[in-house]
C-alpha cells in the first residue's frame, strides 16, 4: 500500500508519513523504498514531551460510545460530563488510555524508538521538537520546520 502510494503524483510534491517507520528496521526497509521511488525524507521530526504530559494528555482521552466523537477531560470536554456533545451518547475511557497501560506502551515505544532516533541521527535528518507545550505552539514549531525544506 505504502509502495503504491509513492507512485501517485501528488507525493512529487512533498509527503508526511505519521508514525511510520516505528522501529530503524522499518526506516532502512522506507529508504530502500524511496531510494528506488527517487523520493527522499528531508526530517525526521520527533515530538518530544516528557512522560508527565504524555500520561496526562492520553490519560484525558474520552470516546462516544455511538458516533466516536473524541473529547479530552480537560483539553476539550464535553459541556455534560461523560455525554457527547454530538449524539447524546455516553462517553468512555478506552483501556489503552488508562495509566498502567500508557505507561507499558511508552516502555515498548522506547525500545523501539531509541535505535530508529540514532538510525536518523546518523542520516543528520532527526529533528526534536519540544512538545510539552500547548498544541499551538507544538504546530507554529513544526510548520516553521517544515517550510525550511520547502
Amino acid at each position: 500500500m505504502l509502495i503504491d502510494r509513492f507512485d501517485r503524483p501528488d507525493v512529487r510534491t512533498g509527503f508526511i508519513l505519521d508514525g511510520y517507520p516505528r522501529n530503524a528496521a522499518q526506516a532502512k526497509k522506507l529508504d530502500e523504498i524511496l531510494t528506488a521511488k527517487k523520493l527522499f525524507i528531508d526530517y525526521a521530526l520527533e515530538l518530544s514531551a516528557s512522560e508527565k504530559i504524555i500520561i496526562q494528555r492520553l490519560s484525558g482521552r474520552l470516546v462516544c460510545s455511538k458516533c466516536g466523537a473524541n473529547f479530552h477531560k480537560t483539553n476539550m470536554p464535553p459541556k455534560v460530563a461523560m455525554i457527547c456533545d454530538k449524539c447524546g451518547a455516553d462517553l468512555y475511557q478506552r483501556v489503552d488510555d488508562k495509566e498502567e497501560t500508557i505507561r507499558k506502551r511508552l516502555e515498548v515505544y522506547r525500545n523501539e524508538a531509541d535505535p530508529l532516533v540514532e538510525y536518523f541521527q546518523h542520516q543528520h535528518k532527526h529533528v526534536a521538537v519540544p512538545a510539552d507545550q500547548d498544541a499551538p505552539l507544538v504546530l507554529h514549531n513544526v510548520l516553521a520546520i517544515l517550510r525550511k525544506s520547502a
